[in-house]
């Protein structure tokens, strides 16, 4: 809490609000979801219909994974 207050020049109870409402955006293994991935590309201000591999790179991910599985 104390590094969320800081950062975002927050008060106590804001943070921790912020931080359970955020807690449920994160998947178990670090994957974004679809939902998520569609909002950053609408907030980016991205009108047309593109294929999510052409605008995030999901290879650092993938060998994450790979690794995690050995």
């Amino acid at each position: 809490m104390r590094i969320i207050m800081s950062w975002l020049s927050l008060n106590r109870d804001v943070a921790e609000k912020s931080y359970d409402m955020a807690l449920d955006s994160f998947s178990e293994d670090g994957s974004p979801s679809r939902k998520g991935l569609m909002t950053s590309i609408e907030l980016a201000g991205i009108k047309e219909d593109v294929p999510l591999s052409k605008v995030f790179d999901f290879s650092f991910l993938r060998e994450v994974h790979s690794e995690l599985k050995r």
